[in-house]
């Protein structure tokens, strides 16, 4: 990215930014490697320098979203939340905070949900939000419980909901689950987003009986959750996390801790994913503190899961093998439901791989993941390619070079078509670790073949 050059002469030396950097014991150069790196985290490929630094102190305005980045970094440094303002920069156009479950109300839950998923749903805005920075926030919200009476938002204009739009949103969910396995994060993120900024919301806001509405945020919070899933797998990390925040307020005023759980879950995944394991731990505990004690076999497994990944990531190898003994027991007892009354069983096995990975146990690892690419259902093509991605380079690291080169064909030919930017990077790794080995038969041939598809 180009470094911004001045546009007006008289502008103003940013001497708020110099005083935090200066709290911060920053160097320019310290602070634009911190900007590069919360960029990655978001896709963006930033190559800022001391001098770029320098032209912010001197009053520069960068464009969106780096004055965002450049708050958060300012935010895991000091500790305290920090805003583009308070770092100096002007307001950018149509900039929110984060969403956090305290909301005051379901009304305002459902507006929040409403302003953000009307904004993902315009193309222009869209762009928007997939720039906003991934923010490190610490502890995870304790749960609090809903509130009653959730008809308050109701306008007398609006017909009133019952079963019939609680069975609509519940096919909704699982069609739309559905697509994200067939195509990846790409394919139906505007048509949910405006699914969710119309149809949910209206119904949200609509009279009907404390019951009926507790079961349709129970079910908003869920879509919410597949849109957050959607555009983490694009790479967008910080909108997937604020829609996450937001189905944690939906779950929680819909009284229900096992949408609450859910979606800490995919936050310490989120988390984990980007390098933030601490946090990453801390809410992966939480999700499975927050379950009922009647909770299904499915669901206590699927946290279970991502809590003994985070401690194989953190070398806490006792409680690793632990967490990952209860979640295959869990597992074995579970029946086969909605999505998210069912954690099938391929997913929990490349849980197990992702485990033995991160212990550096590498042959459990491989036929885990050998073992997930059998039990894979035929419609979960995302998952399925994903799943060979990763076996391929373990049997690379194996010194397998020919077997590598079998399983990463299966891996193009899975994820053909797929829009997903998880895939686009695991392509992107495959050709990294077969360059070097561009003499050997089949990386030449598999590398060839890569880039005709490209």
């Amino acid at each position: 990215m180009a470094v911004e050059r001045p546009d007006k002469p008289g502008r103003r030396p940013n001497a708020r930014l110099r005083a935090l950097l200066a709290e911060a014991g920053w160097s320019n150069e310290q602070c634009a490697r911190a900007v590069n790196a919360v960029g990655a985290e978001i896709g963006l490929v930033l190559r800022y320098d001391r001098t770029s630094v320098a032209h912010w102190l001197s009053g520069t305005q960068p464009k969106p979203p780096v004055p965002q980045l450049v708050a958060e970094t300012l935010s895991r440094r000091l500790g305290r939340v920090m805003t583009p303002v308070a770092a100096g920069f002007a307001q950018p156009a149509g900039a929110a905070e984060l969403p956090r479950p305290r909301t005051s109300s379901h009304a305002a839950a459902v507006r929040a949900l409403g302003s953000l998923a009307g904004r993902d749903a315009d193309p222009v805005e869209r762009a928007a939000l997939a720039g906003e920075p991934y923010r490190a926030l610490g502890a995870p919200p304790p749960w609090s419980g809903g509130r009653a009476g959730l008809r308050g938002a109701a306008r007398r204009e609006l017909a009133r909901v019952g079963g019939a739009e609680v069975d609509l949103l519940r096919g909704a969910v699982r069609h739309f689950a559905a697509a994200m396995d067939v195509h990846g994060g790409g394919h139906a993120r505007p048509a949910l987003a405006h699914y969710l900024a119309d149809t949910a919301t209206t119904w949200l806001h609509a009279p009907g009986e404390d019951r009926v509405h507790r079961q349709l945020g129970t079910q908003s919070a869920y879509l919410v959750f597949i849109l957050a899933r959607m555009h983490s797998d694009m790479g967008c990390h910080g909108i997937a996390q604020r829609y996450l925040y937001l189905a944690l307020d939906l779950a929680r005023e819909a009284h229900d801790r096992v949408a609450w759980a859910i979606s800490l879950r995919a936050l310490a995944a989120q988390a984990l994913h980007l390098d933030h394991r601490r946090t990453a731990l801390q809410y992966a505990q939480a999700a499975v503190d927050a379950l009922p004690a009647q909770v299904g076999d499915a669901v206590r497994a699927f946290a279970l899961a991502q809590l003994a990944v985070t401690h194989a990531a953190l070398g806490e190898r006792g409680a690793a093998l632990a967490s990952l003994d209860r979640a295959e027991e869990h597992g074995r007892r579970a029946g086969v439901g909605d999505p998210f009354g069912d954690y099938p069983s391929g997913a929990l096995s490349f849980q197990k791989a992702e485990v033995h990975r991160e212990l550096g146990d590498l042959r459990a690892a491989a036929r885990a993941l050998q073992r997930s690419t059998r039990e894979r259902p035929a419609h979960d093509r995302r998952g399925l390619a994903l799943t060979l991605a990763r076996r391929a380079e373990l049997l690379l690291r194996s010194g397998r070079v020919g077997e590598a080169c079998e399983v990463w064909t299966q891996f193009l030919d899975a994820g053909g078509g797929l829009r997903s930017h998880s895939v686009v990077t695991a392509v992107r790794t495959m050709r990294g670790c077969l360059e070097p080995l561009s003499r050997h038969p089949s990386a030449r041939a598999l590398l060839e073949r890569e880039r005709l598809l490209g």
